[in-house]
């Protein structure tokens, strides 16, 4: 299955492959396409049902995502690259360094975190994924803009609070279903940031109410070769939110991955 994507540059550039966050797709990074299509080859796919790829084969869980994501690189030629992954995105890339470290030049993880759900976040992810298989993705689309996007996004921009919540409404029921199931199996990273040994790049919004700060200070207190960027006025999505910012950031971090 080769996933839908979105790129920018040039492809003999180094690759950067970017992984969206859940429920969106991957036009939440159309500002990194075009801020940082001049630095790297910048690819974006659509996960498994979302941004016009086909629903995942097989169960959900995060290695059956890994596992499409490295088809789809080896579809597009791409041997080794570096990675940033937004929420879900960064739980996919977690996963990615245990199966295939080999694959990862440097990862950037965004508003994202390395522990597991507990169990009161597990349950209501499958009473979630079930509330999405009866009654469609209205109801997210309604609510969950609030929780993604930062007080300031949500006070003096509607209009990327408009555009994130047209993204939930167009996403498939079924991957919203089987994105929340993946989520909710998804294993604990934590005791897997000591053997992280790519160059790793924290990112997360000042006002992430999801996945705080302090989650983003738990990965590089454990990742051997990683730094932490506070992004003001910016939430669970910051890429989207704050865009200059976060491309500054990841530009100075890849000038020295690849250089």
């Amino acid at each position: 299955m080769m996933l839908s994507y979105l790129e920018a540059g040039n492809r003999t550039q180094p690759p950067l492959i970017l992984i969206h966050a859940f429920p969106v797709h991957q036009s939440m990074w159309k500002h990194q396409l075009e801020g940082l299509k001049e630095h790297v080859w910048v690819i974006a796919p659509g996960t498994p049902g979302f941004g016009g790829s086909a629903l995942l084969d097989g169960e959900a869980r995060m290695e059956n995502y890994v596992a499409e994501i490295l088809h789809f690189m080896d579809e597009l030629g791409v041997e080794q690259a570096a990675f940033a992954g937004c929420s879900m995105g960064g739980y996919i890339l977690f996963e990615l360094w245990r199966r295939a470290s080999h694959r990862v030049r440097a990862l950037i993880f965004c508003d994202t975190r390395a522990e597991a759900d507990s169990p009161e976040a597990r349950d209501n992810r499958f009473k979630v994924a079930d509330q999405v298989r009866n009654e469609g993705t209205g109801s997210l689309a309604d609510g969950m803009p609030a929780k993604l996007l930062g007080t300031t996004t949500q006070q003096q921009n509607p209009q990327l609070v408009e555009e994130i919540a047209a993204m939930i409404r167009e996403a498939d029921p079924e991957a919203v279903a089987r994105g929340q199931t993946a989520m909710a199996r998804r294993s604990e990273s934590v005791s897997t940031l000591p053997a992280i040994s790519a160059p790793v790049l924290v990112i997360v919004g000042e006002e992430d109410a999801i996945t705080p700060p302090d989650a983003a200070r738990t990965i590089v207190s454990g990742v051997p070769n990683a730094r932490l960027e506070m992004i003001e006025k910016a939430g669970h999505l910051s890429p989207f939110e704050q865009p200059e910012a976060v491309n500054r950031f990841i530009v100075t971090f890849l000038a020295a991955v690849f250089e």
